[in-house]
């Protein structure tokens, strides 16, 4: 690994330190003139901070973006207290197993709203504001837990690249096995789960009839908080360690090494995660307006006070897709982070989080379905 860092120069011999901006290599690639050179007290430092950073920095940097996230959330003992829950099996596009959750009406409906968790959450983040569109809007919902996720297979997350075709099949299955209560459908993804939606026209570029037949399915979008871009660079654990406090020359040390681990970890993700794209070109809102779904009513949430994904960041998504569909809602909920308030939906003591926010969170939500929604028809309820 080739690791840049820069040290002031210092007067006394005994305590000399690298006057120049140095490459420092490791490894089979450091040389014996180079090792003389970075005495006192570069040689006992050094490698103590490539180290830690090496073997206890960048694995954890690697597990929090690509590995398989925790698991949390309401306890599934707590959930049927709730509402009714089948719980269901599918497979997404390319053969992983994964968890649907089929949440019905109050009463029969041909409405229906698939709801896609964000990173590192489940269903269960979301069983608030599906309850609330289960009794005041009589829809039925249909909550999937993403690969790697929850409750279903797989070991790596794609940040919502491959999850795009978890988002196809969900749709698939319910529009197949729940045919009569699904004639109306309206999409809702939160964090990655509305960037999932996003990419499709990117993921499922090699299936255009899938693409299609998922677009023709859909009246709705409802996106919370999507991402621009992905930078693990701007990510609150990577702040933490650039802006750690220590002695001048370990905190310098530890930033250059923890840009390079950034940075490799960045270069990497392509192959380790299978990506058709780097992360760079990780833009959902750029493949979205270039895709006829970007046409589909669409509302758009962001909290002003979201730590995880920049306000800045909504409103660059929102003038893109302003571009193409200029009836796009954007709901700016003021003072809101990514995740919100505690939920107490038992009793005293137990605290899981939830989705919603501001107080304008539920009666815009309500004015965009009852907009897209048409009165279900009466007709009996089928089997399904």
């Amino acid at each position: 690994m080739l690791i840049t860092t820069p040290f002031q120069a210092q007067g006394q011999a005994n305590q000399r330190f690298l006057t120049t901006p140095q490459r420092v290599l490791f490894g089979e690639n450091a040389s014996h003139s180079q090792s003389r050179e970075s005495s006192l007290p570069i040689n006992f430092y050094t490698p103590l901070v490539y180290l830690a950073s090496r073997f206890f920095i960048e694995p954890r940097l690697a597990k929090r973006f690509f590995s398989k996230p925790f698991e949390g959330f309401i306890p599934p003992d707590k959930v049927a207290q709730l509402c009714p829950v089948q719980h269901v099996d599918f497979n997404s596009l390319d053969g992983l197993r994964l968890k649907g959750h089929w949440i019905p009406s109050t009463t029969y409906s041909d409405k229906v709203v698939v709801m896609g968790h964000g990173y590192k959450g489940d269903w269960r983040g979301l069983l608030e504001v599906a309850q609330h569109i289960r009794t005041q809007q009589n829809a039925n919902v249909f909550l999937f837990d993403f690969r790697a996720h929850g409750d279903s297979d797989g070991i790596q997350s794609s940040f919502g690249y491959h999850e795009g075709k978890d988002v196809a099949a969900a749709i698939d299955y319910v529009k197949t096995h729940f045919k009569s209560q699904t004639k109306q459908l309206i999409y809702y993804g939160h964090s990655a789960g509305a960037a999932a939606m996003m990419l499709t026209p990117h993921t499922l570029e090699d299936n255009p009839s899938t693409l299609n037949k998922m677009n023709q399915a859909i009246d709705g979008l409802i996106l919370d908080s999507p991402y621009a871009h992905i930078k693990i660079m701007e990510q609150k654990e990577v702040k933490a360690l650039m802006n750690w406090q220590a002695h001048p020359l370990l905190v310098s040390l530890l930033r250059s090494l923890t840009r390079n681990i950034v940075n490799h970890l960045e270069a990497h993700a392509q192959s380790a995660l299978k990506l058709a794209i780097p992360l760079s070109e990780f833009q959902p809102a750029m493949y979205l307006k270039k895709h006829t779904l970007v046409q589909k009513p669409i509302l758009h949430y962001h909290g002003t006070q979201d730590a995880t994904t920049s306000f800045k960041q909504a409103e660059a998504i929102h003038r893109e897709l302003k571009q193409q569909n200029p009836q796009v809602q954007f709901v700016a909920l003021k003072g809101a982070d990514h995740w919100g308030k505690k939920w107490q939906p038992f009793h005293k003591g137990e605290e899981y989080r939830t989705l919603i926010r501001e107080k304008s969170y539920l009666p815009s939500l309500d004015r965009f379905l009852n907009q897209v929604f048409k009165p279900t028809n009466p007709v009996h309820q089928q089997s399904t």
